[in-house]
């Protein structure tokens, strides 16, 4: 080893090109979770340090097939596909693109312009669109027959519908901002959904159909008259339901719902819920749920309502076979 060191300033060239290979993938974040464009954790810095490292990361397509970007992120210089895109060969892709600045529309445009051709490698799209004015995606977006993975967060003045109907694969949906009303999804073949910035009521008709669900989280709800008629929905399969509340909603701040009275969930193990979903009689609303499920729950996580439920226990000398722990919003 001392003979190389003093032969080789440099002993890690040394290396067989497979081994740099692999401590390049290592250095990297796992796929499907995305590399920046520019900085200490992208693939482009691996190009930079000598010609020897720079021709085994552009040999190694898997290197480049997860990228996560910015607007603010990208010069107008900036090949995209030329950069990432035709270096990753015919390896599945994962897409995270945020849109925050208006300066950016037109590279955002462009963008995906030029990632619409690879939509059929496309296993994981994340899209945060802020300021579509500039920017559309198409109302009928064409098949994605890899897709398992889609996150759209989409803001107040989105202008139409987008209808994704050939994604054969798709599993997850995470759907942000005005998303939920304006994207129509294969909601029957989903095994987790969460929504944020919905009310219940809106929720419910895509729930029944949803009938495979096995994580569900209804995140800051927005209260509405209609969320205290009960519509049943059993999800046969439900494992984990999580749901939230929007603080600055005063119906649910003013009055308490029993949103519980919505579900059954006979194999659910897991329930993160606000005390006020759990209305006026929180103890009785739970056991009625756990009865009506005839489910097994292992934890019960309630938010916002610490004393008020410890209270309620204490009343009611009432004792549940699984753990409860309390948050705060």
């Amino acid at each position: 080893m001392s003979t190389v060191a003093e032969n080789c300033p440099c002993p890690i060239l040394t290396l067989p090109n497979e081994i740099t290979a692999e401590i390049f993938l290592g250095y990297l974040p796992s796929y499907p979770l995305c590399s920046p464009l520019f900085g200490r954790t992208s693939p482009t810095v691996l190009t930079q340090v000598c010609r020897q490292w720079r021709q085994i990361a552009l040999a190694l397509p898997r290197l480049w097939t997860a990228i996560s970007f910015t607007v603010e992120d990208l010069p107008s210089h900036v090949t995209f596909e030329g950069m990432w895109l035709t270096r990753a060969g015919n390896c599945s892709l994962s897409i995270e693109a945020n849109d925050y600045s208006e300066e950016g529309l037109p590279l955002t445009a462009e963008f995906f312009a030029k990632t619409f051709p690879y939509r059929e490698r496309l296993e994981r799209l994340y899209l945060a669109i802020h300021h579509p004015t500039n920017f559309e995606l198409p109302t009928v977006v064409a098949s994605m027959p890899l897709l398992r993975d889609l996150y759209l967060d989409l803001n107040l003045d989105f202008p139409h519908v987008v209808h994704f109907p050939d994604l054969p694969l798709l599993r997850t949906a995470i759907l942000g901002g005005v998303a939920f009303s304006n994207v129509i999804l294969p909601w029957s073949q989903l095994t987790t959904l969460s929504l944020r910035q919905v009310t219940l009521a809106r929720c419910i008709p895509v729930l029944m159909v949803a009938s495979d669900l096995v994580n569900c989280s209804l995140l800051e709800l927005h209260a509405h008259d209609s969320d205290s008629i009960i519509q049943e929905v059993k999800l046969q399969y439900l494992e984990t339901l999580t749901l939230s509340y929007d603080q600055d909603s005063l119906l649910f701040s003013e009055e308490n719902h029993d949103c519980l009275a919505n579900f059954t969930a006979p194999a659910l193990r897991h329930l993160e819920v606000p005390v006020v979903f759990l209305g006026p009689q929180p103890l009785d609303a739970l056991a009625s749920f756990i009865s009506r499920s005839e489910c097994k729950l292992q934890h019960l996580g309630v938010f916002d309502g610490e004393r008020f439920f410890r209270h309620a226990l204490l009343a009611s000398e009432a004792s549940f076979p699984f753990k409860i722990s309390f948050y705060d919003c």
